[in-house]
């Protein structure tokens, strides 16, 4: 450790210069926040995921409805825009990043495909979500499109 590392951590401690890691806000926190504390309904919390889809914002969608999830578990409106954001993540990073796929795979209630030796050889390393992605698209369309 060299010594600007020690008095940084000296002077700052565990925690980020900004103070983030003192407290940590969990999904419920940020739900009972954007209900109880500011009247957001369940209609404008999937509006905004909505508008922030639209814009290509599916990272803040998807963690705004996993938020909304704590306090509208039965919603189908808020699964229905959680699924479709998740959705739109996994198109996102199904080619460049197979964590993040494999993820929000998960997150959306997709199954991943296993990779089998034969089917590299088949499809020549193609990733064969592409296809399991297309696939469930083509059946899912929660909102009308712009």
């Amino acid at each position: 450790m060299e010594a600007g590392d020690r008095i940084y951590d000296q002077n700052v401690g565990y925690w980020e210069a900004d103070l983030r890691g003192v407290a940590h806000a969990g999904q419920t926190d940020r739900a009972e926040l954007l209900v109880d504390y500011l009247g957001v309904s369940e209609a404008e919390i999937v509006k905004a995921a909505e508008r922030l889809d639209a814009d290509g914002k599916y990272e803040l969608a998807a963690d705004l409805l996993e938020s909304a999830q704590a306090k509208f578990p039965g919603s189908d409106a808020v699964k229905r825009a959680k699924r479709f954001a998740y959705l739109k993540l996994i198109e996102k990073n199904q080619n460049t990043d197979p964590f993040k796929f494999i993820i929000y795979s998960t997150r959306a209630g997709e199954q991943t495909p296993q990779m089998n030796p034969e089917n590299v050889t088949e499809n020549r390393g193609a990733i064969s979500g592409t296809n399991l992605l297309n696939q469930r698209t083509s059946k899912f369309a929660p909102f009308p499109q712009r």
